[in-house]
């Protein structure tokens, strides 16, 4: 939870600065929290040999692991647009559509 509040929180301070033309270099303190939140991804599916998911960065993630994932759509087709626009010859994904 403290990574959620961290993201909300950076992400206003990023848009203020914008907002208002601050020169606050806000990058690094960014990339150290995305590195965080991928390795907390990566170690909660390394473990897994198989992941079912509708959530975008946990399709291309557990590929990138070498897991067998089964991906389901949203209601919007973001994942079979992804899917079918970088993913076409990936071997261990298996995609359902109603």
């Amino acid at each position: 939870m403290s990574d959620r509040i961290a993201f909300i929180a950076l992400s206003k301070a990023m848009s203020g600065n914008r907002r208002f033309r601050y020169s606050t270099d806000m990058s690094p303190i960014w990339y150290r929290l995305r590195d965080r939140i991928v390795r907390c991804g990566i170690a909660l599916l390394s473990h897994s040999d198989a992941l079912a998911t509708n959530r975008l960065h946990a399709m291309p993630l557990g590929l990138l692991l070498g897991i067998e994932v089964t991906a389901f759509d949203n209601f919007y087709g973001k994942l079979s647009s992804y899917a079918s626009t970088w993913l076409k010859d990936v071997d261990n994904l298996q995609f359902i559509t109603e």
